[in-house]
């Protein structure tokens, strides 16, 4: 438990240092778009998102999964609006389709997403812990399907809240 406290602490302040991120000339940072739809089977994972935070009024889903000893910040969803990942160095743009379980904060511990080209994106996790508008999400798997039938599970664990 006291490991999943210090990844979530890790995690929150780096979700408050992405939502900064700027390039020199002051503007805000974002990913170069690829050219044509990629697929799973090009070895495609979850890249960092450039803009990780929950916007101020707003409800919503953050996840990070680990990667060299670092949470990085992979999946962000706003609460009655779409979701985003990063996917072969481009921001893919999500809709909710389908929800169930428990929810909180406008998340529910089961999402299904939709995006271009066939792409399908499952969000599973445990609601854990509370604290002051949130609550901790464990536990999670965000799953990866293609057109084609490919694959990828990539382990997370996050916060959904209300900023």
């Amino acid at each position: 438990m006291k490991a999943m406290k210090r990844l979530m602490m890790a995690a929150l302040a780096l979700a408050g240092a992405a939502g900064c991120a700027a390039t020199p000339g002051g503007a805000p940072s974002a990913a170069a778009p690829a050219a044509g739809p990629a697929t799973l089977a090009d070895g495609l994972a979850l890249g960092p998102l450039p803009q990780a935070a929950i916007p101020a009024e707003s409800c919503g889903l953050l996840l990070w999964t680990v990667s060299s000893q670092r949470p990085i910040p992979v999946f962000r969803f706003l609460s009655g609006k779409s979701a985003e990942i990063q996917l072969g160095g481009r921001i893919v743009s999500l809709t909710l389709v389908d929800a169930a379980g428990e929810s909180a904060y406008g998340v529910f511990e089961q999402q299904v997403f939709q995006g271009p080209d066939g792409l399908a994106v499952e969000v599973t996790g445990a609601f854990g812990v509370g604290f002051n508008g949130g609550v901790y999400l464990e536990d999670g798997v965000i799953r990866l399907r293609d057109a084609e039938g490919w694959s990828a599970v990539t382990p997370a664990a996050g916060v959904a809240g209300c900023r």
